[in-house]
């Protein structure tokens, strides 16, 4: 989900609003829902419900989330697609900002080859120890323990995603 939908209504009313689809104008939503309501004196709006590759606040200013909506068009897919995975991480205000520069998509779809990675990088069990001991290191046990340490999670496709924040 790439769009941005969100149900604006006056702070008094929740239900009584409408579906808008971001970015657009902010004066043109609150004018609308002034409209829907009949009355040109509201001047409190609330989020009441969304449709969004993130959580929205009923709070949060529609300035706000119409910025976040303008940023996110420019985003690479595989971080629109993660947002609510890396908002776990950081702020997703944060996230769009930067990019998500804290995050490396690694393309890998398990942690035992995160793993072997890992020990290849650091120079490897064999360097280490020697040819034979590669078959007695348990790079799954390895895998898992980085996986609870809480540096990677799984993307929605299947693929892991390291924090590096």
């Amino acid at each position: 989900m790439d769009e941005i939908k969100i149900f604006v209504a006056p702070y008094t009313n929740p239900s009584l609003g409408r579906w808008f689809t971001l970015p657009m104008s902010v004066s043109q939503i609150e004018n609308e829902v002034r409209r829907i309501a009949n009355d040109e004196s509201i001047e409190d709006f609330m989020i009441s419900d969304f449709e969004a590759p993130f959580k929205i606040s009923e709070t949060e200013g529609l300035d706000y989330v119409n910025e976040l909506a303008e940023k996110l068009e420019d985003l690479p897919d595989e971080v629109k697609h993660n947002l609510v995975r890396l908002s776990e991480y950081e702020d997703i205000g944060d996230i769009i900002d930067n990019g998500a520069e804290n995050f490396i998509f690694t393309g890998e779809s398990s942690m035992r080859d995160i793993a072997e990675e890992y020990v290849e990088s650091c120079g490897g069990v064999q360097e280490a120890l020697g040819d034979k001991a590669v078959m007695y290191f348990n790079f799954d046990a390895l895998g898992r323990d980085m996986e609870i340490e809480g540096n990677y999670f799984e993307a929605v496709n299947g693929d892991y995603i390291e924090y590096v924040g």
